[in-house]
């Protein structure tokens, strides 16, 4: 404290001191410093006193404060300050980050933690509100999960993290899915990137495609048929995208068979997380009054889920071919009425083949077309052969078997009795 003027007191001057900041909140802190005095003694032309000035030193970035020193004495005819200047650097931002970042789509309701982080060592001197929002990607196939609605993460004044949650709930099906990656983010402009959370498929392949057809046999006289395919998913899943196949309906190529009106190539569609599909269409016997073979239609896919064909064979009603009428270049086949029939047990085939050696194939199929059993393969000798075959695993209901050898094709029906 400095007398002014070429005079000096008396008397000896014990002036009040109070130091004080600017009021500024967001200004550099320090610790309240106590009132105290100053004493110009008499005759003396200055004073001095000391104080401790005591700065909080944080990582806040602040505005410089401005420290007032001043004296309630009506001697004093101004006041001192001190400048205290901030030494933290301008934060870089705000990271987000997310745990866990991977969840099964099992796993039910999760709670996600959703972290905010200030870049740069830095914090900020007021509250950040983060407005966060939670997206799944778009794209179709993905496993699916209930809808998140936005919300605020907070990060205090002077805080470098902070956190909010969320509860994801996946849609857990028994569809096979990509796994879907969904991203958390905020408008803020203080965020400097968005993160990402994984949503994982926990759905096994399905097995395949299986094909039906129904009904599976018609006869020649029938006129216009519609026939229904199946396209059937085989195993305990789905596929996540509709599955469009080919179609294509063909004849066995066998000459002298029952003849039908070619049909087009259609497309059936197995819609996306559907256990199957259904397409039909119109199969026309031609009924010509000749002694025949039955047909076997073949309706087949390239699809590569596609496993089996199916098929629909198409009987002679004109008693069959004929020794008149032998195919080209084929040879007589004979095979006898199955025994007993109605059947509960051990049937007994006998096959007549005019040849020894020849190669031949015996198989039963369901009214489905499907394939259900192969009383015999291999080659038979000529004259008589005996064929037995235990029906007792195959279910009540009619069947029909087919015997083919070397172009040569013979059919029947077999009635399963309980």
């Amino acid at each position: 404290a400095t007398v002014s003027g070429d005079s000096t007191y008396t008397i000896d001057l014990p002036l009040p001191l109070s130091v004080a900041g600017s009021g500024d909140p967001d200004a550099v802190d320090f610790v309240a410093v106590p009132a105290f005095d100053v004493t110009v003694t008499a005759g003396a032309t200055s004073g001095q006193s000391s104080f401790v000035l005591e700065v909080i030193d944080d990582a806040v970035i602040e505005s410089a404060e401005t420290i007032t020193v001043s004296s309630s004495s009506t001697l004093v005819a101004n006041t001192a300050t001190v400048t205290l200047v901030d030494d933290d650097g301008t934060p870089a931002g705000i990271s987000l980050s997310i745990r866990p970042d991977t969840v099964s789509e099992g796993s039910g309701a999760t709670a996600i933690i959703v972290e905010a982080s200030v870049v740069g060592g830095t914090a900020y001197s007021h509250g950040q509100v983060l407005a966060v929002s939670v997206a799944g990607s778009g794209t179709v196939g993905s496993v699916d999960f209930g809808n998140v609605q936005d919300f605020d993460l907070v990060l205090p004044e002077g805080e470098l993290e902070a956190s909010a949650a969320f509860v994801l709930t996946p849609v857990d099906d028994l569809v096979d899915e990509v796994d879907e990656v969904i991203l958390i983010s905020s408008t803020s402009p203080l965020v400097l990137d968005s993160t990402f959370l994984v949503l994982q498929d926990d759905d096994a392949p399905p097995g395949g495609i299986m094909l039906t057809a129904a009904p599976s046999f018609i006869s020649e006289g029938d006129g216009s048929i519609s026939v229904t395919v199946t396209a059937t998913v085989s195993g305990a899943t789905y596929y996540a995208l509709g599955q469009d196949l080919p179609i294509a309906v063909a004849g066995s190529g066998v000459g002298g068979a029952v003849d039908f009106v070619p049909v087009s190539d259609f497309v059936l569609t197995i819609p996306a997380e559907a256990a199957d599909g259904t397409r039909l269409f119109d199969l026309t016997p031609i009924d010509d009054g000749v002694g025949e073979a039955d047909e076997t239609v073949t309706i087949s896919s390239t699809h590569p889920e596609v496993l089996s064909s199916a098929t629909v064979v198409i009987e002679d009603n004109d008693g069959g071919r004929t020794s008149a009428e032998p195919e080209p270049d084929a040879f007589q086949l004979v095979i006898a009425p199955p025994y007993p029939n109605p059947a509960n047990g051990v049937i007994t085939f006998v096959i007549e083949m005019p040849e020894s050696g020849r190669w031949a194939r015996l198989s039963l199929y369901n009214i489905l077309g499907q394939e259900v059993g192969v009383p015999f393969e291999g080659t038979l000798q000529s004259g008589e052969n005996a064929v037995r075959f235990d029906s007792q695993a195959l279910p009540a209901g009619l069947y029909v078997y087919v015997l083919g050898s070397e172009g040569a094709r013979l059919t029947g029906r077999l009635v399963m009795a309980q």
